[in-house]
């Protein structure tokens, strides 16, 4: 991308979130946050290792700064997780916390909400909960699980070097050289009720998760999801259709986000913004 195109990119986007209305006052917060987070990228400038920063008017505990400003832009300023709610209190399963960038976007967009969070990385749980603590946010429960099809224990692939990275994953698609054992449960047993939004970035793990939902007849309960889907992720794989399939046929209709990289290559790995919504009958 040329510096130019770098620039207008950063502008625009700077200026969407200064009109992004549902953040309410919190958004020229929030612009403010992703102008200098884009000086710091233009001047190349990511101190290494863990710390604190102000995000959109919040304290928040990270763990690398490239990585935080990296959820911010994806969280923040593309608005990716952006779903509209009726209720003052929605009840939202966070799926893939990492950090907690997504809940603190969530208890901007509706400070009253109910946040079940679940991120099977240790250490990124415990920023999470200092940021919540910090900027003395209730209404938000961690789980320190992975989610998998079936009870037990789940290998955590991650990087030991890079502890604030968005792609440790309980699949081994990654390459990543460390290890850790981590509990592992099923999505549906902390499901009884109505959900309004249900967010999944689990780097690969979805369909497990999807599917374990729908056989435990849990998907019924939610109205919203945003899944991050890692096509190919297996190059040999093409598995889409199974996802949407299973979506329909829960009386889900869907709306898909993918970046096209020309040439077309084989196999190329691509994520997938998958937005479903319940339809009405």
């Amino acid at each position: 991308m040329t510096l130019a195109r770098e620039l207008f990119d950063h502008m625009v986007r700077y200026r969407r979130l200064r009109r992004f209305t549902a953040l309410g006052a919190r958004r020229f917060a929030a612009a403010r946050t992703y102008r200098r987070h884009a000086v710091a990228q233009l001047r190349r400038q990511s101190p290494p290792g863990p710390g604190w920063d102000e995000i959109a008017g919040f304290r928040i505990r990270h763990l690398g700064a490239e990585w935080m400003r990296y959820l911010y832009r994806e969280v923040f300023a593309q608005q990716m997780y952006w779903f509209s709610s009726t209720s003052r209190t929605p009840e939202i399963l966070d799926c893939g916390g990492n950090i907690g960038m997504s809940t603190l976007f969530f208890k901007a967009l509706y400070p009253d909400a109910h946040v079940s969070v679940f991120e099977p990385a240790p250490w990124a749980c415990e920023a999470m909960e200092q940021t919540f603590r910090a900027n003395g946010i209730a209404g938000v429960t961690v789980h320190n699980v992975a989610l998998a099809e079936r009870d037990g224990r789940a290998t955590l692939h991650h990087d030991t070097d890079d502890p604030g990275s968005a792609l440790m994953s309980t699949t081994a698609g990654f390459a990543l050289a460390a290890t850790s054992t981590v509990p592992a449960v099923r999505l549906s047993a902390y499901v009884d009720g109505p959900v309004d939004f249900m967010k999944v970035d689990i780097e690969g793990d979805e369909m497990g998760v999807l599917r374990e939902m729908a056989e435990a007849d849990k998907l019924r309960f939610v109205q919203q999801i945003a899944l991050e889907y890692h096509h190919h992720l297996n190059p040999a794989d093409d598995k889409l259709a199974e996802c949407l399939a299973l979506l329909e046929q829960q009386g889900f209709g869907y709306q898909l986000i993918g970046q096209v990289y020309t040439p077309i290559t084989r196999g190329q790995f691509q994520g997938l913004m998958i937005h479903a919504y319940r339809k009405q009958h």
